[in-house]
């Protein structure tokens, strides 16, 4: 009787694996990075001056590196597993959260829309005359719902009072022959940027991109007009409401003096 083999031998699985072109280079580009971020992490625990903050991100980019070189091949640990699974309950949060904001947005009526982006332009409009430079064209949303306006900085649409009030606030201004014009100057742009943040949030903008530098009879060069962007328009409710109380003021004042010539 023939004696048994306490372990079976078996041949080695010779089959090559087969990676497409595409597969290939994300499999040697993870895995010259992955080697490259481990000799210089294991460069810097040699020299003890491996810092807390070069750990989480050399801990950070190895697992990223690993995780990317190995999926192609058909390798998925738990971690890989866990971020594929992350990533999809992310994307489907996403889809539900557009979802309900289309269901919302069905809910109101065009011309309910339409009033309130009117209050809201006007609003924008009026905060330019009472508390920006007296002028700000063409606003418009554009398709994401983001609110934009030119706000004016001709020297003809800052009042002698608004002047000074903006000089106090450390804007430097100069005398022109049609009244007063803001120089095109760094200080000025950044005191310009906090104005817009301080009055519309940190999620305001100013574009730099729409400024033009017209010279005056003192050729130096001042600013024209900005492009501001406002994409949270819940920042804009202290300043309708501003806007329907002044309203609500003048059409009191008819009222009343209507009644009066009655």
């Amino acid at each position: 009787m023939k004696e048994r083999p306490i372990f079976e031998s078996k041949e080695p699985n010779k089959n090559p694996v087969e990676l497409n072109d595409e597969d290939k280079k994300v499999v040697t580009k993870a895995l010259k990075d992955l080697i490259q971020s481990a000799g210089f992490l294991l460069d810097m625990v040699s020299k003890d001056t491996l810092t807390e903050e070069m750990r989480e991100t050399m801990t950070s980019l190895i697992a990223t590196y690993s995780r990317d070189g190995l999926r192609p091949l058909g390798f998925q640990d738990q971690t890989t597993k866990d971020h594929d699974n992350l990533v999809r309950k992310l994307r489907n949060a996403d889809m539900d959260n557009e979802e309900l904001r289309q269901q919302l947005g069905q809910k109101v009526s065009l011309e309910d829309l339409r009033e309130k982006m009117k209050t809201i332009a006007r609003a924008f409009d009026e905060w330019g005359d009472y508390h920006g430079f007296g002028y700000i064209s063409d606003i418009h949303f554009d398709s994401y719902g983001c609110l934009h306006g030119n706000m004016s900085l001709l020297s003809m649409h800052i009042s002698g009072d608004r002047a000074d009030d903006l000089r106090k606030m450390g804007f430097e201004l100069t005398d022109d022959r049609d009244g007063e014009a803001m120089f095109a100057t760094d200080d000025n742009f950044k005191l310009l940027q906090k104005m817009i943040r301080d009055n519309f949030g940190p999620d305001a903008s100013m574009s730099y991109g729409k400024i033009d530098m017209h010279s005056f009879s003192d050729e130096r060069p001042h600013m024209r007009e900005v492009e501001v962007c406002l994409r949270d328009l819940d920042v804009m409710q202290p300043w309708i409401d501003e806007y329907l109380e002044r309203r609500k003021q003048s059409f009191d004042k008819e009222r009343n003096k209507n009644k009066q010539e009655d």
